[in-house]
């Protein structure tokens, strides 16, 4: 195991909580030599889930990506909010972006977006027999529900219409960690 670098001077930056900190850090490496330096950018943690049906549709929302410049496909998700754990921050966010909800849920990990600097965790679910429940979206949001099936979502990957490192690696981690939710129905 690699031996841990010390912090030796740390200074906020930039603060917008909750969601945008950056530190500067100085680090003493085991070898004695300094990094002034060293940028962390720190982002709430945030869910993805992908939610199948009984029938075998996968239910997924439409979104405006301001950073991308275009609207594409989605795994519903969000931040977890303080005191929330993990799973329940993606039950809420299945409920409020698409009124399913319910299902048998699965734990598929967490994943650090940036090793190095920090910028959040995403925590990935699958839910199995999601059940749609009355719905009102919330029209700030501008979100979409789409009902489609796992042969678009695995089409999808494959032709790049996941343009965000999130979406593109909910799917491919799903189809690692839990292929059956992707699997067409037989």
């Amino acid at each position: 195991m690699s031996t841990p670098w010390s912090v030796e001077n740390e200074r906020v930056v930039l603060d917008c909580a909750p969601w945008l900190r950056v530190r500067q850090v100085e680090y003493l490496l085991p070898t004695g030599r300094r990094i002034k330096d060293f940028w962390h950018v720190d982002f709430p943690d945030f869910v993805m889930v992908l939610p199948r049906t009984a029938s075998g549709s996968i239910i997924m929302v439409e979104a405006w990506r301001p950073g991308l410049q275009t609207s594409s496909l989605w795994a519903p998700g969000g931040i977890v909010d303080p005191g929330e754990t993990p799973l329940i921050a993606a039950q809420r966010e299945l409920a409020e972006e698409t009124g399913y909800i319910g299902g048998e849920w699965k734990s598929l990990g967490r994943f650090a977006i940036d090793a190095n600097r920090g910028c959040g965790a995403m925590h990935l679910f699958t839910a199995r027999d999601v059940l749609s429940a009355p719905f009102v979206p919330d029209p700030h949001e501008g979100l979409r529900v789409v009902e489609t099936s796992p042969k678009r979502i695995r089409d999808g990957l494959k032709n790049g219409e996941f343009p965000g490192l999130p979406g593109a690696a909910t799917i491919a981690l799903v189809l690692a960690l839990d292929p059956h939710i992707l699997a067409d129905m037989s």
